[in-house]
């Protein structure tokens, strides 16, 4: 350590022992350990763990140790998220936990990495409601997740592929040395690599240059279509280890999925997460939802909840059936819920009935639930239990050439741009069908001028657009008497009297 010190003076650094951890690598067989002056057991290098035996215990023991103390916390927020949520924050917080510089795990003793394996499995099941004692392999290929020592394998097999093809640095580069046969072979054409010999299985076996073996992993034959073939000198050494490398590595592409997201060690908060990709009003309410949930109360807020003697809080798949009245039938006593669940992802998810039924005792019931569509012509597809016209992205199903938007079309959902973009895929559905031919306009159709003689004809005045700014005009003013962007007419009768002056 003196001489380190002398380098670091002489080249003007400065050693902060403090701050300087120091360890020595070598074998249990050392007769005499040199005394480096604060010499540790366990040394933290780019928040990895290292023991002088390079067990990875100590190592593997902080990460199972995280990582269930964040399925303890994720378990919190299960009830706000749906399962494709509550996935991105599986592999946010648990996956990159495991993959994190996992490929140094390579000769790791196995019931060392089954403790990594558990957590994995603890990760999975709360995505599937799967108990602690079933069968979590199923469970696991569901989801395309690779177990733990596959993870390993392939993080390996990628730093070799991409030394082998000058993409890993260049200290890596070398480490990997093209063989050349000493006399005229079939193989000299296979790119063949050299692998040197060692003589320590804890230490020799486990170096970069020297990969364990992967033949088992994919078949000899797979490898034969390989653009740069990797094969060594003998079936036992390298031969099965490269030469399936790049087969390894197109497979494990597609079923590694997730690999992108798990790569990084720094962790985003949740909400970030949770709102990446998604719509603005979802992300909007979402964002709402984990305020709530998450953030901690200020000290004063605290104080008025603990002396308040009302609280709120969210009942998720509910619907309101029925509202109860007391025995004298002149006030609210109680609502009859139904219970659901979702069906579905996403955008696209769907609550269900159960079947199940509660009732809620209350005094007081505020509805906010938006108007339910009725039937108006029998001509028209409806489905009563939904309040909406049968669609598939706006068409009407059973009736070609109709399409419809809106809340008929979604049912009582979202906010306005909901609505707004439900209508945009609505009109894209009638251009489509423009362009394939399967909507017919190349006859002409009277369209509003019908419409306006029918509406003349029953004596009903419509209410153009003209007439709209006129109202909107109104508004304007009256907002702008009392210092606010605009004053609503409240009354169809008052609207109607607008238009007529």
């Amino acid at each position: 350590m003196t001489d380190i010190k002398h380098w670091f003076s002489q080249n003007f650094l400065h050693l902060n022992e403090s701050k300087t951890e120091c360890i020595l690598f070598g074998s249990k067989c050392f007769d005499v350990v040199p005394d480096l002056g604060f010499s540790l057991q366990h040394v933290r290098n780019l928040g990895v763990k290292l023991d002088e035996y390079l067990h990875f215990d100590k190592h593997i023991d902080g990460v199972v140790k995280a990582s269930f103390f964040q399925l303890h916390l994720l378990a919190k927020v299960k009830s706000f998220l749906c399962q494709a949520d509550m996935e991105k924050a599986m592999h946010a917080f648990i996956s990159s936990r495991i993959d994190y510089c996992n490929a140094l795990y390579i000769g790791v003793n196995q019931y060392t990495l089954q403790r990594l394996q558990l957590v994995q499995n603890a990760a999975a099941r709360p995505l599937t409601n799967t108990r602690k004692h079933s069968h979590i392999t199923l469970v696991l290929y569901s989801f395309h997740w690779l177990p733990v020592h596959f993870r390993i394998d392939f993080k390996l097999l990628m730093f070799v592929f991409k030394a082998l093809h000058g993409l890993a640095p260049l200290y890596l580069c070398k480490l990997l040395t093209a063989h050349t046969p000493n006399r005229a072979l079939r193989s000299a054409s296979q790119h063949l690599l050299e692998v040197p010999r060692t003589k320590r299985k804890l230490w020799g076996d486990r170096s970069f240059s020297v990969v364990p073996d992967f033949g088992t992993l994919c078949p000899w034959s797979y490898t034969q279509s390989l653009l740069c073939p990797v094969q060594s000198q003998a079936k036992d050494s390298f031969v099965h280890n490269c030469l399936q490398l790049m087969t390894v590595f197109i497979v494990c592409c597609f079923v590694y999925r997730f690999f992108c997201c798990c790569c990084f060690y720094i962790l985003m908060p949740l909400k970030n997460i949770l709102c990446v990709d998604v719509a603005r009003p979802r992300k909007r309410l979402t964002e709402l939802l984990l305020k709530t949930a998450l953030e901690p109360p200020g000290e004063k807020e605290q104080q008025r909840r603990n002396t308040a003697d009302r609280s709120w809080g969210f009942l998720f798949y509910r619907s309101p059936l029925e509202v109860l009245p007391d025995p004298s039938g002149t006030r609210t006593a109680a609502l009859r819920l139904a219970v659901n669940r979702l069906e579905g992802s996403g955008e696209a998810a769907r609550a269900v009935l159960t079947g199940e039924e509660e009732v809620m005792p209350c005094g007081l019931v505020i509805s906010s639930i938006g108007y339910k569509s009725l039937p108006i012509d029998p001509a028209v597809p409806f489905d009563p239990s939904k309040a909406i016209v049968p669609n598939h992205m706006g068409r009407v199903t059973q009736a070609a050439g109709l399409y419809v938007s809106g809340w008929l079309k979604t049912g009582p959902t979202g906010v306005i741009a909901t609505t707004m973009n439900s209508s945009f895929d609505t009109a894209r559905s009638v251009l489509e069908d423009m362009g394939s031919g399967a909507l017919d306009v190349s006859t002409h159709k009277p369209g509003s001028n019908c419409i306006r003689a029918l509406l003349d004809q029953r004596g009903i005045k419509p209410v153009t657009f003209s007439d709209w700014e006129k109202i909107d005009q109104v508004e304007s003013q009256r907002g702008e008497a009392v210092g606010k962007p605009r004053e609503k007419l409240l009354t169809v009768e008052e609207m109607l009297e607008v238009t007529q002056t």
